[in-house]
């Protein structure tokens, strides 16, 4: 019969390997929003290296300026409002995140965060408002870019504080793709048929529309990614880029 010391070994063990388990690319992955496009390793490159992909989001309207280091080194710097950097290379396992704001010591960071990485995955590092609307945090998503063989990929996140939950509706879709996302929360990706529409974020309660993307054009191996910012006394905003990966050539391993 196991011990309970080795049980909560065994258990310890299980979790470990459930943060750090990844989807690796097999391929190089292109990613395009409003700054223009990048191309970044493939996973499998990344992970023969011992490398994990990092790359940040600004969904901070307090903030027109911000930098991110991992440890004490500088990992991205002078990152404006809605931008979308591209991925680096993140050696640590266990990375410590620690988001600095335009004018405030590099010491004192406004928010932190430590997480998990597995070699060869694929994160975004979101900076966003407290719930409260005010400060800021930090959040971690794993992007798990393996679209369906000739479909897309969709995901929404909630970074606007005060909006309260929100549905997000795909074209002219009867039904929301997404309901009730909450503030801090993504959805997940979802799989949709390739098409062209806009994307329209309504409050979930009352169904006001926040704000549209129109004319957007979903392509067959593309990951599309809506990050919501801003609120009500602000505005409402919305971070949009996709990461191409071919079906064939996307794997979990």
């Amino acid at each position: 019969m196991m011990s309970t010391s080795r049980k909560a070994i065994t258990a310890a063990v299980v979790v470990l390997a459930a943060c750090t388990s990844t989807s690796k690319t097999k391929t190089p992955v292109t990613t395009s929003g409003n700054e223009g496009a990048s191309t970044s390793p493939a996973g499998t490159t990344a992970a023969a290296r011992g490398e994990a992909m990092v790359r940040l989001v600004n969904a901070l309207p307090t903030a027109p300026m911000v930098q991110v280091k991992s440890g004490d080194s500088a990992l991205f710097a002078n990152v404006k409002y809605k931008d979308v950097t591209e991925y680096r290379e993140v050696g640590d396992k266990t990375a410590d995140f620690k988001l600095v704001t335009s004018g405030q010591p590099t010491d004192k960071p406004a928010a932190e965060n430590h997480e998990m990485l597995g070699n060869g995955g694929r994160y975004t590092v979101l900076a966003l408002p407290e719930k409260d609307g005010s400060g800021a945090s930090l959040k971690v998503m794993r992007d798990e870019l393996t679209p369906d063989s000739g479909k897309a990929q969709v995901r929404v996140i909630n970074a606007a504080p005060g909006v309260g939950e929100i549905d997000v509706v795909v074209g002219g879709a009867k039904d929301p793709l997404f309901n009730n996302v909450n503030f801090g929360n993504e959805a997940g990706f979802k799989t949709i048929e390739p098409a062209t529409g806009s994307v329209t974020v309504r409050s979930a309660d009352k169904h006001k529309r926040l704000v549209s993307v129109p004319n957007t054009k979903f392509e067959a191996g593309k990951s599309y990614t809506f990050v919501i910012t801003g609120s009500p006394m602000s505005k409402v905003e919305a971070i949009t880029f996709n990461d191409a990966v071919k079906p064939t050539e996307a794997a979990n391993n």
